[in-house]
């Protein structure tokens, strides 16, 4: 059943990637044979292709972007032109990045947060709280306990307990739901919580669930009580907006208790299957008021696909009785590529900036801007400990490709990078001096940090900040440093090939 399931995955992505690669050539070929027609249409095709490398120049992307987009239009003026029409420019319609931003305002009304105060957290940790509250406009919380979540799995148990013990409502919002045996558990307590009367509420992205996510689960679901919606559907033409996927992960029972980190609904998360060998992923849990946050987010989405919610008070009216362990300052925060506001990317270039000892970081992809890299590189001449680790076995070839190339890059300067030896690390972190711990969906490349919806959890709490610590110190131990790689001479091709990918790794 697995194997037709994947088959049938395949087919249909091919059969969309041609339908719509069709259309490009159709179109390439139907200017190249207008400017053979029409002589001076050359000329105008030139100072198109001038106009668009300049209008590049003046954006605000990062240099990586636009040096390859003019590359790939000076070589290529016809194709590079169309190519950059279609996804270079961040091409949201409108009116999705309307009504996603009225959402947004809508919801930002429950979020009050609270004011921070002086010597409970780290000094240097009030800059990344500023940033988050005043241009994420996602504030600092407390009465909140946190859990940090070493694996998947476990996380995954977590979220099947807290399901069964619902009394009000379940949202969940997945890049990645597959209907196989690593659902099936959470599927059937959905099923009866929904027979129940509980409301569950389900948004996946159609690419991240393209395997298993199809008319006939939607209307399982809808038979059971269950509401889906599925973010930016893919269409066999031309749609602008299929650059941006919904990558986020994010479950909350009753407005009390939530979860988010880098896990998907899938059995591979969940090591009942190993294709890459171990799976290594995190996340965390989060009891009390910072919820709210992670509520927020998934309300602003829901709303943004169908039909608002009739009454939000509803999922934010939950009190919450402050106990000892629950003063914990935590701020939820989310990312979307509708604004140039890149959220995700600056959380993590102010750990680096703000760090006094040292900054880890866990990510399954190392695809970075040289913005990104320069300020590791920064650290490490400030006497910082950076360290990174990537994947043993990668699941995407050209991209670990690439990620090798720059983790090399990155130890010649005096970073620390391991590669995980049991498998597959798709653990999404960042730590920083004891003092502030990130656990996110954005990896380290140029999907999640400039094209995808994402979000994370900032934790000031020390004893949630040293279980990270602990937990990534476990990790380096099973990895071994990239710098004991064989550097050997390779071909001419693989160097040129290496080249090329490495220069149009921003496109990727």
């Amino acid at each position: 059943m697995e194997s037709a399931i994947f088959k049938r995955a395949i087919f249909k992505g091919l059969v969309y990637g041609l339908l719509v690669l069709l259309q490009i050539l159709w179109l390439v070929a139907l200017i190249i044979s207008v400017e053979r027609r029409v002589p001076w249409f050359s000329t105008i095709v030139a100072w198109m292709a001038s106009a668009v490398s300049i209008y590049i120049c003046t954006r605000k992307n990062h240099s990586s972007f636009r040096l390859a987009w003019i590359i790939l239009i000076s070589a290529f003026p016809i194709l590079g032109i169309i190519l950059y029409l279609i996804t270079g420019i961040q091409h949201t319609p409108r009116i999705m990045e309307k009504i996603y931003k009225e959402n947004e305002k809508r919801y930002s009304g429950y979020l009050q947060g609270v004011d921070v105060k002086r010597g409970e957290t780290d000094e240097r940790s009030k800059h990344l709280q500023y940033y988050l509250s005043e241009f994420g406009k996602y504030p600092v919380w407390d009465n909140t306990e946190t859990e940090y979540i070493p694996d998947g799995l476990e996380g995954y148990k977590m979220q099947i307990e807290a399901a069964k013990k619902a009394k009000s409502f379940i949202l969940l919002e997945y890049f990645a739901i597959k209907n196989d045996e690593g659902f099936e558990e959470m599927k059937s307590v959905l099923k009866k919580k929904a027979a129940s009367g509980v409301e569950v509420n389900v948004i996946c992205d159609d690419i991240g669930s393209i395997s298993f996510i199809d008319r006939k689960f939607i209307a399982e679901m809808k038979e059971s009580g269950i509401h889906c919606r599925i973010f930016n559907p893919i269409a066999p033409f031309f749609k602008v907006f299929m650059n941006n996927r919904d990558h986020r992960k994010i479950m909350v029972v009753d407005g009390v208790v939530g979860f988010t980190g880098g896990y998907n609904m899938s059995r591979e998360y969940f090591h009942m299957s190993e294709p890459y060998g171990f799976w290594k992923d995190t996340g965390i849990m989060l009891k009390g008021d910072a919820v709210k946050s992670l509520t927020a987010v998934f309300l602003t989405m829901w709303d943004s696909l169908g039909e608002k919610v009739p009454d939000p008070d509803t999922y934010f009216k939950q009190q919450i009785t402050c106990s000892e362990n629950m003063h914990c300052y935590t701020q939820p925060y989310a990312d979307d590529p509708l604004d140039d506001e890149r959220v995700g990317y600056e959380v993590y270039m102010n750990m680096l900036r703000e760090a006094r000892d040292y900054v880890y970081f866990s990510t399954p992809y190392l695809v970075i801007s040289d913005e990104m890299k320069e300020e590791i590189i920064s650290a490490i001449k400030r006497g910082i400990d950076v360290r990174i680790v990537i994947p043993g076995i990668p699941d995407k070839k050209s991209i670990y490709r690439i990620s090798k190339d720059v983790a090399r890059e990155l130890a010649e300067e005096g970073v620390k990078v391991y590669r995980y030896v049991p498998g597959f690390n798709h653990a999404k972190l960042c730590v920083s001096d004891d003092r502030v711990a990130v656990i996110s969906t954005v990896n380290l490349d140029y999907r999640s940090l400039y094209h995808h919806y994402e979000c994370g959890v900032a934790v000031y709490d020390k004893r949630t900040v040293n279980s990270v610590v602990d937990d990534l110190k476990e990790m380096f131990y099973a990895s071994e440093p990239v710098s004991n790689e064989e550097t050997g001479k390779k071909p001419v091709m693989k160097k040129l090939s290496n080249l090329l990918l490495r220069m149009f790794a921003p496109l990727l």
